[in-house]
């Protein structure tokens, strides 16, 4: 599995709190999705996982690297924009299938192809 390429990442703090203070939102039972479209020809990602998703880090970091790989494979498919998956406490109990299709909802969702 790969890391996302530096460019698709969202890493400066202030972008990321510019997102979420200004970005649409939407909510899934897994996370929520902060989101800026904007007309490039790349999108960015960042993630949010706090100890209340779980204490331990080897955890957060797993789920991490399953939701980066599923936005590695599938991040061209996207609207071009800045996104910000901010991770609910049940997503750590979720298993890799059900957080997939959560995920494959959620970015149809708020790409308008329901």
């Amino acid at each position: 599995c790969m890391a996302l390429p530096r460019q698709n990442r969202l890493s400066k703090r202030k972008d990321i709190e510019n997102i979420l203070k200004h970005g649409k939102r939407a909510s899934f039972p897994l996370f929520k999705i902060f989101f800026q479209f904007y007309n490039t020809s790349y999108s960015r990602f960042a993630f949010i996982l706090s100890r209340k998703v779980s204490k331990k880090a080897v955890i957060r970091n797993r789920l991490r690297r399953r939701v980066t790989a599923w936005i590695y494979a599938h991040h061209q498919n996207f609207k071009k924009g800045d996104y910000t998956i901010l991770f609910l406490p049940g997503a750590i109990k979720a298993s890799r299938k059900k957080i997939y299709e959560e995920l494959e909802r959620a970015f149809k969702t708020i790409s308008g192809d329901r």
